[in-house]
């Protein structure tokens, strides 16, 4: 089953490998192997708390600790326990150097996220004197450029990252939020193209994309991308999200209202869905509702201005 898992990988058929690592897992439920590949495919899909459980379970199962913990530290960073990285994964003995650079890199990730930016640069500095030039420190680095408003020396940064790792999600995802910010709209939508091809279920990436369309008017090449979101994503709030806006704009009322609410019941506080019922609900005269949605935008948000659907920064996938 987990070779039948692996050939499933290989044709990019994740669900059906999925399938048989599971039933793999239901046969022995301590294939370490088969832990890890499950959890790389939630990984790869989104699904970034499945993926720290099922990693998790790898490592006490006793899979190589060089394999799942840089990705472990990947899941808990996205699911807000970067602490974790250093509590309980700083300590692995790690034989590969990339291993070790990596570990240092997301611990630079989550320090970032806290604020401290002097920490973060520190740790990837020592990710990259655990590995030269490995690509995902050098993002980290060029962030912090960002962060201090050096958008132009950040984005040599990120180009140069690029050179050595073309695919790299990560950089080319980066480049695009510096383009933005620069002014720059048109480069940055193959930047966040590239994150799509190398990468096929990244939200942000998405939603960036279709954000920048939509700002453009280029309806249907939106309408495109969020099909293809679907396809790569399923029912996932965001992909739901961007359609119902879609539909909003195309006159599509009772559609756009149907799928708004089945953002809500997964995320109910999410600030862009919220304005997007209490537009919808204006137009049905539901005024008790629609007030009570405004309220709650007030509530979290009092200073918000917003003339189209959010940029990836708002991450509705860490509401799913």
């Amino acid at each position: 089953m987990v070779t039948s898992a692996k050939e499933y990988i290989a044709k990019n058929d994740r669900n059906a490998a999925s399938i048989q690592l599971k039933n793999a897992l239901q046969k022995d439920a301590n294939l370490g192997e088969a832990r890890f590949l499950l959890g790389k495919i939630n990984y790869e899909q989104g699904d970034y708390a499945g993926a720290e459980k099922e990693l998790s379970r790898a490592l006490d199962a006793g899979y190589s600790p060089d394999e799942v913990v840089p990705l472990l530290a990947k899941a808990l960073v996205a699911t807000g326990q970067g602490d974790k990285i250093t509590t309980e994964l700083a300590n692995r003995r790690l034989e590969k150097p990339e291993s070790r650079a990596a570990i240092l890199t997301m611990q630079g990730t989550n320090l970032i996220g806290k604020g401290k930016i002097d920490e973060a640069r520190e740790a990837f500095n020592s990710a990259l004197r655990e590995s030269a030039n490995y690509p995902l420190a050098r993002v980290g680095l060029a962030r912090l450029r960002a962060i201090g408003r050096d958008f132009d020396g950040a984005l040599v940064d990120v180009d140069a990252v690029l050179k050595d790792a073309p695919t790299l999600p990560e950089a080319h995802s980066l480049r695009g939020d510096l383009l933005l910010t620069m002014g720059r709209v048109d480069e940055a939508i193959p930047a966040f193209e590239a994150v799509i091809a190398a990468k096929p279920t990244d939200v942000g990436a998405y939603q960036n994309l279709i954000s920048v369309l939509l700002r453009q008017n280029k309806v249907d090449l939106a309408q495109a991308k969020v099909t293809e979101m679907r396809k790569a994503l399923g029912g996932h709030p965001m992909a739901v999200y961007l359609q119902s806006y879609i539909n909003l704009r195309s006159g599509k009322a009772k559609e756009a209202y149907d799928g708004v609410q089945q953002v809500l019941r997964v995320a109910p506080d999410y600030i862009p869905a919220l304005l997007l019922a209490t537009t919808l609900q204006l137009q049905r005269q539901d005024f008790v509702q629609a007030q009570e949605n405004a309220k709650k935008v007030i509530e979290r948000a009092p200073n918000l201005q917003m003339d189209g659907p959010p940029p990836a920064r708002d991450r509705l996938h860490r509401h799913a």
